[in-house]
């Protein structure tokens, strides 16, 4: 009896190669394809980035991707989504978006970065974080979120705002550190399971949590 292997079909694979624009704005739409080869790791991934490298500079990027079966954005590997003063817009419709692996990242110096998803997903030492002075934002917008006990968002003075309104779990060990900015919580359908908040901002409401309950993820990030 012969077999068919089903076909891995990314929308987009960047698999250890680089794409650099030097100030040029960074456009990425994928589709994943309708069927996998097996395990989550070869689910067909609208972008998929595997020890890659996504760098516009002083320009923008644009990820509108999506998938039946795997997630819209899968950054595994070591890949990096970088600009310096360049917005980093990452959405992925009704599917996920999956940061996973030591030294897989999404930055900026200056710019903003904002996820919008079915659900973000930070795995295994992966980080987001704006690490320049001059106000700019991050924001993870989804209906489930998770940041597990080895991953973290961070700016320096801008608004960090985290959003999970079916489900919010930041693990024990995770911590979100908005510097001299200020944080925003909104779990507003579902009880916020928060580990480490962190701002030197002494302005009122420096931390706001929107939620129908908070529960501390543990003694190491709470």
């Amino acid at each position: 009896v012969q077999t068919c292997a089903l076909p891995i079909s990314h929308g987009i694979a960047v698999i250890g190669a680089n794409i650099v624009s030097n100030g040029g704005d960074i456009e990425l739409t994928g589709n994943g394809g309708l069927f996998s080869a097996g395990s989550p790791d070869t689910f067909n991934h609208g972008l998929h980035l595997d020890a890659a490298t996504i760098d516009s500079g002083t320009g923008n990027i644009t990820a509108n991707s999506n998938s039946f079966i795997g997630d819209g954005i899968r950054i595994q590997n070591g890949s990096i989504i970088r600009s310096t003063t360049g917005a980093i817009d990452l959405e992925t419709g009704g599917s996920d978006a999956t940061i996973q692996d030591s030294g897989s990242s999404v930055t900026t110096v200056d710019g903003s970065i904002q996820f919008t998803s079915n659900g973000v997903n930070l795995i295994n030492n992966a980080t987001v974080s704006s690490t320049g002075a001059n106000a700019s934002f991050v924001e993870l917008f989804a209906n489930e979120l998770l940041i597990d006990a080895s991953s973290n968002v961070t700016t320096v003075d801008g608004l960090l705002s985290l959003v999970g309104s079916a489900s919010f779990v930041m693990e024990d060990g995770s911590f979100a550190d908005a510097g001299q900015g200020r944080l925003s919580i909104c779990a507003d359908s579902t009880v916020a399971q928060i580990s480490r908040l962190v701002t030197t901002n002494d302005t009122s409401a420096a931390i706001r949590i929107l939620s129908r309950g908070v529960v501390d993820a543990g003694s190491s990030g709470g």
